[in-house]
Formats: structure tokens, sequence, C-alpha cells
């Protein structure tokens, strides 16, 4: 084996070195890519359930508001009981839960 046939031989294992070494930079950054979004999608999910809950809240409170004003009275006391059952009663066009 003469020189120019070994300085071919380094030359070919350089480049697969070199190759190898690439392939493992470019795998690198996509995974890291791919785990960005998947964070950056799960905070999206939670900042949405967020705004749901908060949006559920809200409705809520004005449903309590809406009745406050309506029957000028709490609806529940101290105690946790109706403080008056009949200014309860379902109102025309009120919300009811299925099979009520």
């Amino acid at each position: 084996m003469n020189a120019a046939e070994s300085q071919r031989g380094v030359a070919l294992l350089m480049a697969i070195i070199v190759v190898a070494i690439g392939t493992m930079i470019a795998v690198n950054l996509m995974w890291r890519e791919t785990l960005d979004m998947r964070r950056t999608e799960a905070a999206l999910a939670a900042d949405q359930g967020l705004m749901y809950v908060q949006g559920a809240e809200a409705w809520a409170a004005d449903i309590l508001r809406q009745d406050l004003v309506e029957t000028g009275q709490r609806s529940t006391g101290a105690t946790g009981q109706f403080q008056n059952p009949q200014a309860h009663r379902a109102r025309p066009g009120a919300y009811r839960p299925a099979g009520r």
C-alpha cells in the first residue's frame, strides 16, 4: 500500500466522521425544537384552560348577581340553606340542567 492509497483511506474516514458529527448536531437541534414546541403547546393549553375557568367563574358570578338583583336577597344564608325557597323557583328562560 502506497502513500496515496493510505491518504485516500484517511480522507474517507475523515469524511465519514464529519458527516456523522453533522448528523448528530442536526438531530440534536431537531430534538430540542420538538421539545420547545411541546412545551409551548402545553403552556398554551394551560392558559386556555385557565381562561375557561375564569370565564365560567365570571358567568356564575353574573348569574348570582342577576339573581340578587331580581330577588333582592342572597341565595344562601350562613347555614347554606335557602333563605326564601319561593324566591328561587325557576324563572322563564332561566338555565335548567338536563333532566330537571
